[in-house]
């Protein structure tokens, strides 16, 4: 027990000892480097000369000291120019922190801090689009290596430059300068971080981060965080011409935070925040539009099925008008038998603001933008399915599938207008489907029939075709409710691409309940004028029971009467028929009434024809062309 005692006695004393010696020779070497760091201002020009060997160029010191702090000396250059001619780097102060321990480990120069204060650089841009950068002594005939950049870096430790300046001249523009500039570089075997921070012209500050993971001999595949904050500033008397292209801006305040890692080669992950108190533009010589208060929240996700993109609000003042919706694009790559696929999804899409919003800033070709303006979409669509695949030689290239929320649509070119569509819609560039179920819907197919058709209650189901030949509208099934009546009908219409030939329609309309004055609302502007007149003028009034209207043949206008066929059936009580002009009229009919190409055939159980009571009459009066 003695002997262990003893041990542990000497130990102390040998432990305490060697602390001793240790703070000792500690306080012996602080000492002497508070005693001799002073003296390196007088080795300014062995310092020039050592330092323009190892950088390859010229260095010169205006003054130079040295003093101490902790366990490392600190060396302070003042006015240190490095280079010559216009690209030569001046500074005012330099700070330098030799890193003692790890020079004598690398026999080298290791720098654990080093401070710049002061730097000037300008990027300038060249008639060729190039950028130049002034301000920084760089040898152009040495390409840039990435793996010996990376080495170099880890001489220094740590660098940080204060109160500087970047000024960017775009060709054509005014000089753009951030000032107060301020990044701080930790570099290592394998990660290395940046953190900046600089000032606009307008005095708002931005900020900025990079954490990457990178080894020298293995650069291609490092990683990288970056998160970057912009302040609400007007953007768009800096931006020049050639980044918004043809899009002009005449205000463009706006900022967020964006937040990206990088990975094998490419983005794999972003999120964006954005802001824009106030947006005011438009494309080309288009109309500027005001946007308002408009945010944004963005997610990009990207794996090896493919990538993600997620906008989980989108919305902006649009007039008087808040706009929002939430967005999802999702890519999947091809595999196997399947083809590349990209699909969007929205919960609901405001069609109405979306018009001018796409008049003034979409860049779309002029026939587009004018379809575009001439229809006036309104309404709304509710959970939006639209697919398309780049390499597909088919239809299927695009496809698409809709809830409609009384959608509207002027006429243009041929295909119909429509006011109050509701129900779904579904389809791809060769044919698609429509079922409807709207109230006060409003149908006006254009140009064959001259007034639309509207209805207080609409049930329907089209469906159409569009190939190289022409166009294809059919409805197998319609029912709505009228004015005149309940109506049951379908019909088909076939418009071609080539002009020489007959465009057709085949409708047939059921009436039950309804009333006969409205019986000129089914008549196609391409009849003759005669016998439309005729048409129009046979029945004056009264009450439908039940009827029946057919239309079959050409659409053509200038075609032959030979070229369609139009019959019309109504069983009918209090009607007023005027079969030709001079007749006098029959009223207070009951019976049927048949209106075809050949005349008219009447076979009425009972009427009245001037002050006659009349019954069981049959009346066939043929029809008399024109001329």
């Amino acid at each position: 027990m003695d002997r262990l005692t003893r041990i542990l006695a000497a130990l102390t004393r040998w432990g305490l000892g060697l602390c001793a010696l240790v703070l000792v020779l500690l306080a012996l070497y602080v000492s002497l480097g508070r005693e001799l760091t002073p003296l390196v201002a007088e080795y300014r020009a062995d310092i020039e000369t050592k330092a323009t060997e190892a950088l390859g160029m010229p260095l010169q010191i205006g003054a130079l000291e040295g003093n101490w702090s902790g366990f490392a000396p600190i060396l302070l250059a003042h006015d240190v120019t490095v280079g010559a001619g216009t690209n030569a780097l001046r500074l005012d102060n330099v700070r330098v922190v030799p890193n003692l321990w790890a020079s004598l480990l690398a026999r080298e120069v290791r720098i654990a801090h080093l401070e710049l204060n002061g730097l000037k650089i300008s990027l300038k841009e060249g008639a060729d689009g190039k950028w130049a950068l002034e301000g920084l002594p760089i040898k152009d005939d040495q390409p840039l290596d990435p793996e010996q950049l990376l080495k170099r870096m880890q001489m220094v430790e740590q660098l940080s430059v204060l109160d500087s300046q970047v000024t960017l001249q775009p060709l054509d523009h005014p000089p753009l300068t951030f000032t107060y500039v301020g990044l701080n570089l930790k570099t290592g075997a394998s990660r290395q971080r940046l953190d900046a921070r600089l000032t606009l012209p307008d005095g708002q500050p931005v900020a900025m981060s990079l954490r990457t993971r990178v080894r020298a001999n293995a650069w291609k595949d490092g990683k990288a965080d970056a998160y970057v904050s912009l302040p609400q500033s007007d953007w768009s008397k800096w931006l020049p011409e050639r980044l918004t292209q043809q899009w002009n801006f005449s205000e463009l305040k706006a900022g967020g935070e964006v937040w990206l890692n990088w990975g094998e080669g490419t983005v794999q992950s972003a999120a964006i925040r954005l802001n824009a108190p106030q947006l005011k533009g438009a494309y080309a010589e288009r109309k500027p539009i005001q946007i308002n208060n408009l945010a944004l929240n963005a997610y990009f996700q990207r794996s090896s099925e493919g990538a993600l993109l997620t906008l989980d609000s989108l919305s902006m003042n649009l007039g008087d008008t808040r706009w929002e919706t939430h967005l999802q694009i999702k890519q999947s790559v091809a595999s196997g038998t399947e083809q590349e696929l990209w699909h969007l999804q929205a919960d609901r899409l405001d069609l109405t603001p979306l018009t001018p919003l796409i008049n003034a800033l979409g860049p779309l070709p002029q026939g587009v933008a004018t379809a575009v303006e001439k229809l006036k979409v309104t309404g709304a669509l509710r959970n939006v399915l639209l697919d398309m695949r780049p390499y597909a030689t088919d239809d299927s290239k695009f496809s698409f599938a809709a809830n409609l929320e009384r959608v509207g649509f002027d006429a243009y070119h041929g295909a119909p207008a429509a006011r109050n569509v509701s129900g779904s819609i579904s389809g791809d560039l060769g044919h698609g489907e429509l079922r409807m179920d709207s109230k006060d819907f409003v149908l006006h197919l254009d140009p064959i029939f001259a007034k639309p058709w509207q209805y207080i209650q609409a049930n329907a189901r089209l469906t159409w075709k569009l190939d190289k030949d022409g166009f294809t509208l059919v409805a197998p099934y319609l029912k709505v409710l009228g004015e005149e009546g309940k109506i049951a009908g379908d019909f088909l219409i076939r418009l071609h691409s080539d002009h020489t030939q007959e465009d057709y329609m085949d409708l047939r309309v059921g009436l039950v309940e309804g009333d006969g004055k409205y019986t000129a609302k089914y008549l196609p502007t391409v009849l003759s004028p005669a016998l439309d007149e005729w048409l129009r003028t046979a029945i004056l009034k009264g009450a439908v029971d039940e009827g029946f209207f057919q239309y079959q043949g050409s659409l053509n206008h200038g075609a032959a009467d030979t070229a369609r066929s139009i019959s019309l059936f109504f069983k009918v009580h209090d009607a007023e028929l005027a079969f030709q002009p001079g007749w006098p009229h029959v009223s207070k009919v009951s019976g049927d009434v048949f209106i075809e190409d050949s005349g008219v055939r009447i076979l009425a159980s009972k009427g009245q024809l001037l002050d006659t009571q009349v019954r069981d009459v049959y009346v066939n009066i043929p029809h008399a062309p024109a001329g």
